[in-house]
């Protein structure tokens, strides 16, 4: 167990928003740890008042007691759940306001000998305040734990577990195996920001019918869940993504209507993402939400 430490309160900061105070200190790789409860989400931080960060992060209210990272996403995003609002779907959660006419949701996610992250990523989606949504795991043939992790994971997650030809075709799989119409596609490595990221998804393709792809921001960490920066995607505009793929692709959602199947060219391994991008471009809009969407986690194996 490391030693909980205590960070400094910078003074003077009255211009930033309330609500951000209430995140102690997640911009700077830390946080205050909830005392852990079976019904309740592991992770859950609402960033959806996004306006700029100051460059020296998130201030940390007085006397706020915060630890260092002990593993993974779960110990970078503070818990800031509503009581009573978010349970994982899939093991006897009751969502109260369920409606079967809202549009399913498909989680994408292919892996491959990743399972000290794995656990993040599932509890991320299993945490949201959505209700309608299938995760699908296209996993390559792991020699780690990743099945075990899958075989205990919640109902709602279904997964394969074979070899398969790299990434590409990994997520191809999933996409076969999926029947949602708004496609969301986040790696093992990778994770949504906060329990109501897909709600808002939904809600934005609802009040946007001509919009097809939809994206955001997202939080950079490292291997060890370390905060590394915030990465800012701008307004769309396609002379832009002609030069430089600016959309984080955990941060992204598609409507299956604007898909082919496959979904990405195989013949691509490392700018898979951006050649989807590009390809939609021809034909449907891009719209960006105004908020994170999602973590992406860098390091070396990363593609």
């Amino acid at each position: 167990m490391p030693r909980l430490q205590q960070l400094p309160h910078p003074q003077g900061r009255a211009d930033l928003p309330v609500r951000l105070h209430r995140v102690l200190g997640c911009v700077q790789g830390t946080l205050r740890r909830r005392r852990a409860r079976p019904d309740r989400c592991r992770l859950d931080l609402d960033l959806r008042d996004d306006r700029p960060l100051p460059a020296g992060g998130v201030p940390v209210p007085p006397g706020a007691v915060v630890r260092p990272l002990r593993r993974g996403l779960a110990e970078v995003l503070h818990v800031a759940a509503r009581q009573g609002h978010h349970r994982r779907v899939g093991q006897g959660a009751h969502v109260s306001d369920a409606r079967p006419t809202r549009p399913l949701v498909s989680i994408l996610t292919p892996s491959l000998n990743q399972a000290q992250w794995l656990p993040d990523t599932l509890d991320s989606v299993a945490c949201q305040s959505y209700p309608n949504i299938e995760h699908i795991v296209s996993d390559g043939g792991s020699t780690d734990a990743t099945v075990q992790i899958l075989e205990s994971a919640p109902d709602a997650v279904r997964w394969h577990s074979a070899p398969d030809r790299g990434q590409s075709d990994a997520l191809n799989k999933a996409f076969a195996m999926s029947s949602g119409e708004i496609i969301g596609w986040i790696n093992s490595d990778d994770a949504l920001m906060d329990s109501r990221v897909v709600e808002d998804v939904v809600a934005f393709f609802d009040s946007h019918p001509d919009v097809d792809v939809v994206y955001g921001h997202a939080l950079q960490i490292a291997a060890d869940g370390h905060f590394i920066r915030v990465l800012w995607s701008p307004p769309y505009r396609h002379s832009r993504l002609k030069t430089f793929n600016f959309i984080v692709q955990p941060a992204a959602f598609i409507r299956r209507s604007a898909l082919s199947d496959p979904m990405l060219r195989e013949s691509y391994h490392f700018v898979m993402d951006w050649e989807l991008w590009l390809r939609l471009a021809e034909k449907h809009r891009f719209a960006r939400i105004d908020r994170i969407l999602a973590v992406d986690r860098h390091h070396s194996a990363r593609k």
